[in-house]
């Protein structure tokens, strides 16, 4: 049960990745407001997790981008 939820997460956050990647300058914009508008609220609760969900979305970006870079088995 629980690895089935897991799993559609999982693809739920792949497909979005893959929109993110897809649409890459407006993916650079909302990362760029994101990490204007955490800086400038650093201060705060709501800018500290601002700052930590762009450091995620990044992270999880650029996993993205590597998985889609690599060929496919059998292809290389």
């Amino acid at each position: 049960m629980q690895q089935n939820v897991l799993a559609q997460l999982w693809d739920k956050l792949y497909w979005v990745m893959l929109w993110a990647v897809s649409y890459m300058p407006v993916t650079l914009a909302i990362l760029g407001v994101m990490l204007i508008v955490g800086i400038k609220h650093k201060d705060s609760n709501g800018g500290r997790i601002l700052l930590l969900l762009f450091g995620l979305v990044v992270i999880l970006l650029a996993i993205t981008v590597e998985t889609l870079s690599r060929p496919l088995p059998g292809q290389g």
